[in-house]
């Protein structure tokens, strides 16, 4: 949570008030298991339904002053092409 704060305010987010609505995009990228590297998709463990609650529950009173402004929502999870884990928020007030 904190590192996810962290990043927000340092890409210079800005919260949108009530009664402002935001959509958000997101996209969990996982390093590649070793043990089963042809695996296509991330359908293991950690759900995206939990992932997405932290992600969005980060970002309050950072880009919003509460989650219910969130009026649309892409979630993405899969592997990375470099091997590196990460995720990317996208926002855009609405």
């Amino acid at each position: 949570t904190a590192s996810v704060q962290w990043a927000a305010r340092a890409a210079g987010v800005q919260m949108v008030r009530k009664p402002g609505g935001v959509a958000v995009r997101l996209s969990f990228r996982f390093a590649r298991p070793a043990r089963d590297p042809g695996r296509a998709r991330h359908t293991v463990k950690p759900d995206i339904d939990k992932l997405t609650r932290a992600a969005l529950d980060a970002l309050t009173f950072i880009a919003y002053e509460d989650d219910a402004q969130v009026d649309g929502l892409t979630v993405l999870k899969g592997y990375s092409d470099d091997g590196r884990p990460s995720t990317v928020f996208e926002l855009e007030a609405c």
